[in-house]
């Protein structure tokens, strides 16, 4: 859809709040300077270097994963990262079953979660969550 019907869409179906000058503004804002779903994805090489950091520094780290990291088919790559940080692995409820057969899993965080999960959370030093 281009830009401009994106914006008049919106409009209408906000009740035609916007000025037509303000339609042009915002068409012209949404089509200048626009970024590729790999720019927007890419995160901030400084913003990588500290989540490094906490990850080394964690004593006691958990892995988290929820439905988006299930639909997503990330969890080798979570388990592979709970294994090189020496974390433990918990799910959402939504993710439940995620990581079902791995020794290092605690199963449902939160309300659900058993005894031992609710104390190793309140232990956990980083918890590290994938969301789609």
């Amino acid at each position: 859809m281009p830009p401009a019907t994106f914006v008049t869409t919106l409009n209408t179906n906000a009740g035609s709040p916007l000025s037509s000058t303000e339609l042009v503004t915002l068409t012209t804002e949404h089509t200048t300077g626009l970024k590729t779903r790999a720019q927007v994805l890419r995160p901030d090489p400084a913003v990588i270097d500290e989540i490094v950091a906490m990850v080394a520094e964690a004593e006691r780290p958990i892995v988290l994963g929820g439905r988006g990291a299930m639909w997503s088919g990330a969890k080798v790559s979570l388990e592979s990262l709970a294994q090189e940080s020496g974390a433990l692995l918990a799910t959402t409820l939504l993710g439940k079953g995620l990581f079902d057969g791995n020794p290092f899993a605690l199963e449902i965080a939160g309300t659900f979660a058993t005894d031992l999960g609710r104390e190793v959370f309140a232990e956990s030093d980083l918890v590290i969550a994938a969301a789609r």
